[in-house]
């Protein structure tokens, strides 16, 4: 059986799973106007360092998740937010993505400070939580999130002017992940699949210099170590071997989310 023919296995048991366990799991949200109860869906955060392959597994597991019918929704960290009504939420929104997003990884953006953009980023999670997170989870789907806060908390615990208070006021009321998805490559190997290495990428932003491919591999080890941390402290975290094709990391990763 290929991996692909194993994975569409699992989600067509695991869908019979669910309806069961639907009728008996207390998680549930009601209104005054509903007559059925509602399962709070599960949030799937995906995470790893630069060049893991957040971006491939995340847009898999969700096209895998929905065709099962499990309600999958893909909160990608950098795009644009749905439209949203009064008018007005969408032009701040873009105002917001602009500055956060519409930057080039070799722009110098610690010139602004670091509490500068951290406080930018944080905006723009509070706006994902509260406009797109919630009412999904709320909906009872589950969401898989492209990296979520995980990055921008380990970078941070590279850099002083970052408190440890001025990150619990801004994120320790976002909603927490109820599975993290730790893909692990090496930084060698994530090194060498990319063509070309940011700044940013390279810890130049945090004090490291030189050769970009050499400064990437000592700066990403020194994230990979942070985001472990930084993982174990938002609830179940599971290390995905993805040094490996992603057809067999997404495999990897439906077996986790179906685990429960």
């Amino acid at each position: 059986m290929t991996n692909s023919e194993e994975s569409a296995d699992l989600l067509q048991h695991t869908g019979e799973i669910q309806r069961v366990r639907h009728c008996d799991e207390p998680n549930v949200t009601t209104t005054s106007s509903m007559t059925a109860h509602v399962r709070r869906g599960r949030f799937i955060v995906v995470t790893g360092i630069d060049g893991a392959g957040k971006s491939t597994v995340s847009h898999e597991l969700v096209k895998a998740l929905d065709e099962a019918g499990l309600g999958a929704t893909l909160l990608p960290g950098r795009h644009a937010l749905p439209p949203s009504d009064p008018p007005f939420l969408n032009r701040h929104l873009e105002r917001v993505q602009a500055a956060v997003w519409e930057t080039d990884g070799d722009d110098r953006q610690d010139l602004f400070g670091h509490r500068h953009y951290f406080l930018l980023l944080a905006a723009w999670y509070e706006a994902l939580d509260r406009l797109v997170l919630r009412p999904a989870l709320g909906a009872g789907r589950t969401v898989v999130c492209d990296g979520w806060t995980h990055k921008l908390l380990a970078r941070s615990m590279e850099r002083t002017e970052i408190s440890a208070s001025l990150v619990r006021a801004c994120f320790d009321d976002l909603a927490q992940p109820d599975l993290t998805l730790f893909l692990d490559v090496p930084p060698t190997v994530c090194a060498a699949r990319k063509d070309a290495i940011s700044r940013s990428e390279a810890g130049h932003h945090d004090g490291y210099g030189g050769d970009r491919r050499a400064s990437f591999v000592d700066y990403q080890t020194r994230i990979r170590a942070n985001l472990l941390a930084v993982s174990r402290t938002q609830g179940r975290t599971e290390l995905v071997d993805a040094s490996r094709p992603s057809v067999d990391v997404t495999a990897s990763c439906l077996r986790w989310i179906l685990a429960g």
